[in-house]
């Protein structure tokens, strides 16, 4: 149930959103192992989520740590790249608002154009080929 569940998905998702009553501590594991074995085509990131709750009895918050991940199906970043660089080749340059508009950081913005583009200039808000540049 879930690898199908996952191999359907086409964006970035929690893997919490998706299993909202499953035990994350087994299940992301079991979601990593697919992934690194070539089961499940993406990846996983993994961060901790914290919620707080209030115990009534000796007035102290408690903060329950649990470890959440999020998968990015190899689609997505394929597609993200092909745009990028698509984009790239035809202006000879990429605005801060374009990557941004793409849910782009700088950094992954930056390893797509050094890979494809590795003449490309980067400043501080485009990234611009040096033919462009008078």
């Amino acid at each position: 149930r879930g690898i199908s569940a996952l191999s359907g998905v086409t964006i970035p998702t929690v893997i919490d959103s998706l299993f909202p009553n499953e035990n994350n501590s087994i299940l992301i594991p079991i979601v990593e192992a697919l992934c690194k074995n070539g089961f499940l085509q993406g990846s996983l990131s993994t961060y901790k989520s914290s919620t707080a709750t209030s115990n009534a009895i000796n007035a102290k918050n408690h903060v329950n740590t649990t470890r959440n991940a999020i998968f990015t199906p190899h689609i997505y970043t394929y597609t993200q790249r092909n745009y990028v660089d698509s984009l790239f080749q035809t202006n000879g340059f990429l605005t801060e608002k374009m990557w941004i508009s793409l849910g782009l950081s700088r950094n992954r913005i930056e390893a797509f154009v050094k890979e494809a583009f590795p003449e490309a200039v980067l400043l501080q808000k485009c990234i611009i080929e040096p033919n462009k540049i008078l």
